[in-house]
């Protein structure tokens, strides 16, 4: 008896609509669906997208017939069927282009695939660390790999997407999924239905907190509605700013990683302003809404509103991003916390809010001398350097490189010789507190595990000092104990009107993971809090000085 042909292994992308979305309702305008023979009541669009001429034709100075000849396009089928009760929608080519972003059920494809995958016998991850500069990467293994392998840190990044082998090899052979679930399986057309009814039943499963319980710690918000109330509040803050000229609960970062050279200026757009200014800041941003006479923004005026990198001549230098994108605020909605950073809203688990919190509260406290007024981390730093330079060593942009590095690194701002590293930045540039927790931790692993590093860093102290601090510093030759050693964060940050003073979210789990890693390594660290006065208070300060003088 002869064999039945084997199926092939067909690659299927699928997305399942929500709740009450028809697939007229699914589909971007301009795009016609008629009925599919194959299945009942089904529905499929297909044609083709582009046709236009490439830009880089103009570039190369090419003539009217060589550009006839080269046309960008692309076949798309968008295909919708109804299987176990709902509907499903499954693309081929550039067929997910056609759907609207509000019509499916976000992460319906790595629900599938935490449920499904076999934990050790992952192939990709995709991360993302939502950080004041929310960062995603994505790590591939050669090999089938436990989650260990992709270095995923449970306390502060969020999984977008995995990709690996399920238990069930009769479910398919392989599986990855973020929003979409992609399939590789046996099947025909036949097998379409029952592909995507298994997947529904997957999706409804819990399995996944076997292994990966911790990915509803922090939760990506999806839900249409409830992200247009959080902009609302959103919106509502930033009126609340305008109104009383405070920002505490607004600050402002650069939403993906950027090139620093070209954001040394910005920007702000949308609302007629040709103001540049030296650093993404909210202060900023409020300071020019105010000069061009708002009192009140929409939330539709909002979301107009833009900030380009440029050069100190305002012209542009970089990347140019919705502000919406880069704000870092926090609220709570209905008794739940939720946070936006990149663009994206989450919403925080209570109990590890909570003992994120405690973290923090818990830690020592180190008193640093106040600012004077209004100062800036700058002016600040040249202040102590000149009030403290018989008992401190300001290291402050005095680089020194480690061993096998390319690159020079700050060992700290302030050094107390000889066992005290304290790192300043300001919370107004929100941007880079990660950066300082950051700092703190990796000068004090290369100060422990890089002996030539501390003669240096011996000798730089000596030289600033005049020889009178630095030199009863461990060197290469002298046994480091870390536990005799602090490493001291201070953030500089307007008094608050009420309360104490607090870290957005994400810094705070940010900063957890520092301190973690500092207590691994045997080092004492410590916070600090330098409140300063509010700007505007700092010039009638000054104003009235001057009116003394005279």
């Amino acid at each position: 008896m002869a064999k039945k042909p084997q199926k092939s292994i067909r690659k299927l992308i699928i997305r399942l609509l929500r709740n009450g979305i028809e697939p007229n309702d699914a589909v971007r305008p301009g795009v016609a669906l008629v009925p599919f023979a194959q299945f009942k009541d089904s529905r499929i669009a297909l044609g083709s997208s582009g046709g236009e001429t490439p830009t880089w034709a103009s570039f190369l100075n090419l003539g009217a017939d060589e550009k006839a000849k080269l046309k960008n396009s692309g076949a798309y089928g968008l295909l919708f069927l109804k299987s176990a009760e709902r509907w499903f929608a499954i693309a081929f080519g550039g067929g997910f282009q056609k759907i609207s972003s509000t019509s499916f059920e976000h992460d319906f494809g790595l629900r599938v695939v935490i449920n499904a995958v076999d934990a050790k016998k992952l192939r990709s991850a995709d991360i993302r660390t939502p950080d004041e500069n929310t960062t995603t990467t994505r790590t591939q293994a050669s090999r089938h790999s436990p989650q260990e392998v992709f270095e995923i840190n449970h306390e502060r990044d969020l999984v977008r997407g995995l990709e690996g082998t399920p238990r069930d090899a009769s479910f398919a052979s392989r599986v990855s999924g973020s929003d979409a679930l992609v399939i590789w399986k046996r099947a025909d057309l036949s097998d379409i239905p029952t592909v995507c009814s298994d997947a529904l039943s997957v999706y409804g499963k819990d399995d996944y907190k076997d292994n990966f319980k911790w990915i509803d710690d922090i939760r990506h918000e999806r839900d249409t509605a409830v992200i247009g109330r959080l902009d609302g509040l959103l919106t509502a803050a930033v009126n609340a700013a305008i109104a009383d000229d405070r920002s505490e609960s607004l600050h402002l970062a650069w939403p993906v990683i950027y090139n620093a050279e070209s954001s040394n200026w910005v920007q702000y757009g949308g609302f007629r302003s040709t103001q540049i200014f030296d650093d993404l800041d909210i202060r900023n941003y409020l300071q020019e809404l105010s000069a061009k006479g708002i009192t009140s923004l929409t939330a539709d005026q909002l979301s107009k509103h833009h900030v380009a990198q440029t050069d100190e001549d305002g012209r542009r230098s970089g990347d140019d991003f919705p502000l919406r994108d880069c704000f870092v605020f926090e609220t709570e909605h209905e008794g739940r916390k939720y946070v936006l950073s990149g663009g994206r809203w989450y919403e925080i688990d209570r109990n590890l809010a909570a003992q994120v919190l405690a973290f923090f509260n818990k830690v020592d406290a180190f008193v640093l001398p106040p600012p004077a007024g209004a100062e800036n981390e700058s002016e600040y730093n040249e202040r102590l350097e000149r009030e403290k330079s018989s008992e401190w060593v300001c290291l402050d942009t005095k680089l020194v490189t480690p061993t096998d590095a390319r690159t020079p690194i700050e060992v700290c701002d302030f050094l107390i010789s000889p066992r005290v590293f304290i790192h300043v930045k300001d919370q107004a540039a929100s941007s880079k507190l990660s950066h300082l927790f950051s700092q703190g931790h990796v000068s004090a692993l290369t100060f422990k595990t890089d002996p030539d590093f501390r003669d240096r860093v011996r000798a730089k102290a000596l030289e600033i000092s005049g020889g009178h601090l630095g030199g009863d510093m461990p060197g290469s030759g002298d046994f480091v104990d870390p536990s005799k050693f602090t490493v001291v964060y201070g953030v500089l940050r307007e008094k608050p009107m009420k309360g104490k003073p607090v870290l957005p979210f994400f810094s705070l789990v940010t900063f957890r993971y520092h301190a973690k890693e500092l207590d691994a390594l045997g080092f004492k660290y410590a916070f600090a809090w330098i409140l300063k006065e509010k700007a505007s208070e700092g010039k009638k300060k000054k104003r009235k000085s001057r009116k003394k003088e005279a």
